[in-house]
């Protein structure tokens, strides 16, 4: 059965979600933009769009390209928004993992999704640390980890963001997050969802998924 809104059909652009994102919140500037409840600290929308592009332009000039699996592993922090917004800017997919999960259940989720990066803390890596060698993880970002090498917070420095290298994205097609949800048998499974998928119909609009 199909249930439509009383309201009029919206238009939906096609571009990719960076990019909406990106142009929605242009003009807010010094307005707050994030706030961490923990620590109160504050973010304002010129400071995370500069992270955002910074991110973004550290891992292209890390290799990394189109259509690459970045896992996360981490409880809700600030961070997180510039993780998926950087990723999917460069025409990456993201995965979530529970940071919750046992090294074995996270172990399955990187196989099967073939994460080729892991962002996490420094808590949860000393869980997993030894696991992450049957993985495809060649690379992994530790948040608020200070000046070690691997730390997150080195790919917000000025890493020549107005050298972002654009990247050609379907919106229709193009793979943007890849969560994992276990159903009611068996291991979690991967959802792949999409930025949008419009219907025959006009005035029809559904989140494209699909299991893997």
């Amino acid at each position: 059965m199909i249930i439509k809104s009383p309201s009029p059909a919206i238009e939906i652009p096609n571009i990719s979600w960076p990019e909406y994102f990106l142009a929605r919140i242009e003009p807010y500037h010094k307005e707050i933009a994030l706030i961490d409840g923990d620590s109160g600290r504050q973010i304002n929308y010129d400071e995370l769009k500069k992270n955002i592009r910074s991110v973004a332009a550290a891992l292209q000039q890390k290799g990394y390209k189109k259509g690459d699996v970045f896992a996360i592993y981490a409880p809700n922090i600030i961070e997180y928004i510039y993780v998926f917004q950087s990723v999917m800017l460069i025409g990456g997919v993201i995965t979530t993992a529970n940071p919750l999960y046992t090294a074995g259940e996270l172990e399955h989720q990187l196989q099967h999704s073939k994460a080729i990066c892991l962002l996490t803390t420094s808590d949860l890596l000393e869980k997993v640390g030894p696991m992450l060698k049957a993985t495809l993880v060649k690379d992994i970002f530790v948040f608020n980890h200070g000046d070690a090498a691997n730390s997150f917070d080195l790919l917000m420095q000025d890493n020549n963001a107005t050298e972002l290298q654009s990247v050609s994205i379907d919106p229709l097609n193009d793979i943007a997050i890849l969560p994992y949800s276990s159903g009611t048998t068996g291991l979690p499974k991967g959802v792949m969802l999409r930025e949008m998928e419009r219907n025959n119909h006009p005035n029809e609009v559904s989140l494209c998924l699909n299991n893997l």
